[in-house]
């Protein structure tokens, strides 16, 4: 982990465990991936998994046995490239150029997943 990523980490924790709307990390109940079934050890590794699955925040989420949040991996392979899809099925791709998309890619370097966003001719 490069001294970028860690000082990142570090950041989205302490936002993370201080605000009142989130789960902090020694409140959270372990579970499974909604997606691939991997255990999910931390809540910094449990995303909203919409639009593949049903929308859920967190702590709604930490309230139930239910596997209904995604991994970190599933996020970036999985929910975000749909997500992109969508955006650019509703957009031409002028207005989808103007747009800026905004995700913990451009705070942090995830060299293992590659973001396309050429359209079709």
């Amino acid at each position: 982990m490069t001294n970028k990523q860690r000082r990142y980490a570090e950041i989205m924790k302490k936002i993370y465990n201080e605000t009142d709307t989130m789960i902090h990390e020694r409140n959270y109940v372990p579970k499974n991936c909604v997606i691939c079934d991997v255990r999910m050890k931390s809540v910094h590794d449990t995303h909203n998994p919409h639009p593949i699955k049903e929308f859920i925040y967190a702590k709604e989420s930490n309230a139930t046995d239910v596997a209904d949040r995604c991994c970190t991996f599933c996020n970036e392979t999985v929910v975000m490239p749909k997500r992109i899809k969508l955006i650019k099925e509703k957009l031409t791709p002028e207005e989808f150029a103007k747009k800026r998309l905004v995700s913990h890619l451009d705070l942090i370097e995830r060299p293992s997943v590659k973001y396309e966003f050429k359209f079709a001719a």
